[in-house]
């Protein structure tokens, strides 16, 4: 049929598998280093083979499947590009398993000095050990559980508050995320925050405010922020980084330690990631603006001017942004300043793993190096 004529002597057939093989490697080693990429490196590989299976990496049809080029070996290539893939986060999940060892490794220690002196050395490794081990499981399993006790926060009822479920289910089939659970503060600051130790298992928390206040749009963008934050398995740095600090929140302010572990930029970096979703920064950037609760008159225009998006509300319907920009009752001061949620104990903790950190924002000075404080984030918007 002509599809051998390309192999004209035994050598040259050992020639061209030889080139193949190393195609189907360089396929696979792109795949893996190139994440969604992989369809590219995988298809180029393939055809570096010259035979007849030049191409083939295009048969997997999804990203990261391009090392698949080559038959019955490219399922083990493509095997390998998944595991790649689903490791994401794996190395901000070790660090948050580290965290919850402290505590444990703590408590071990005191359980070997007290019963080292008691009964003897000999006998206190056991219970020791037994007693770091299980206070460090319970760390990392209860610390979600802690920071929204600590919160009084609860679940939320979709009859009531319809509108954060609607927009949390589309971003999630956007994002190919399992919807989280919705829970609520009631608090008059806007703003929202993600906990949470296991994949599939974090918890949305949103204030009450934070619903109230952002017209849909905004409040997808904010959504998205915080979605964002699971999907790429930051959140459980944060969340037992929290839930360390949490018993000593109520004699220092642990909130910089907590900023410090979960990594400087993160909020601005997730900013761009949740924009690349929704597809459209004025919002986010204006729900920034609200959330901070300036009442200059800059703020005010920014909410209102160029950067809100056209409203689908009946005609004299008040909108919360605008009321917000507009209130003189102290509601408009910075989040947690009307409320009292930043002088809590449990505010003090967690105030690096809200949207917008609880508390006066950086100024002056202090905003040099501070990639996350809102000014500076919404300036990064603005070039979007």
């Amino acid at each position: 049929d002509g599809s051998h004529d390309v192999f004209e002597s035994p050598r040259e057939r050992g020639d061209v598998a030889r080139r193949h093989q190393r195609g189907v490697a360089t396929g696979g080693s792109g795949g893996r280093a190139g994440g969604s990429g992989g369809t590219g490196g995988g298809s180029s590989g393939g055809r570096d083979s010259g035979g007849p299976y030049a191409g083939a990496g295009r048969q997997g049809g999804g990203p990261g499947a391009g090392g698949s080029a080559g038959g019955g070996l490219g399922k083990a290539t493509a095997g390998a590009v998944a595991g790649a893939t689903a490791a994401t986060g794996s190395g901000p999940r070790r660090q948050a398993r580290m965290l919850a060892a402290v505590p444990g490794f703590v408590v071990g220690v005191l359980v070997l000095v007290v019963v080292g002196v008691a009964v003897g050395w000999p006998v206190a490794a056991g219970p020791a050990l037994a007693a770091g081990v299980v206070v460090g499981i319970a760390t990392w399993w209860r610390a979600p559980a802690a920071i929204l006790r600590s919160l009084g926060a609860r679940p939320a009822d979709e009859d009531h508050w319809p509108r954060p479920f609607g927009i949390v289910d589309g971003l999630c089939a956007t994002m190919g995320l399992s919807p989280p659970d919705l829970w609520l503060v009631e608090d008059e600051s806007a703003n929202a925050m993600a906990v949470g130790t296991r994949p599939g298992s974090s918890v949305l928390v949103v204030t009450t405010g934070l619903v109230q206040r952002l017209d849909p749009v905004q409040l997808e963008g904010v959504l998205a922020h915080e979605l964002t934050h699971m999907k790429h398995g930051d959140v459980a740095v944060g969340t037992v980084a929290a839930a360390v600090v949490l018993p000593l929140a109520g004699m220092i302010d642990p909130g910089g330690v907590v900023h410090h572990l979960r990594g400087r930029g993160t909020e601005l970096l997730t900013d761009r990631r949740a924009v690349g979703v929704t597809r459209y920064p004025p919002a986010l950037r204006s729900a920034l603006a609200i959330m901070v609760g300036s009442g200059s008159e800059p703020a005010a225009a920014a909410v209102a001017g160029p950067h809100r998006p056209p409203s689908s509300e009946p005609a004299g319907t008040a909108h919360p942004g605008a009321a917000h920009a507009s209130s003189s009752d102290g509601v408009g001061t910075a989040p947690g300043g009307a409320s009292g949620l930043a002088a809590t104990a449990a505010g003090r903790a967690t105030r690096w793993l809200w949207t917008v950190a609880l508390g006066p924002s950086p100024q002056g000075p202090a905003l040099t190096g501070e990639l996350d404080a809102p000014e500076v984030r919404m300036a990064a918007l603005d070039e979007l």
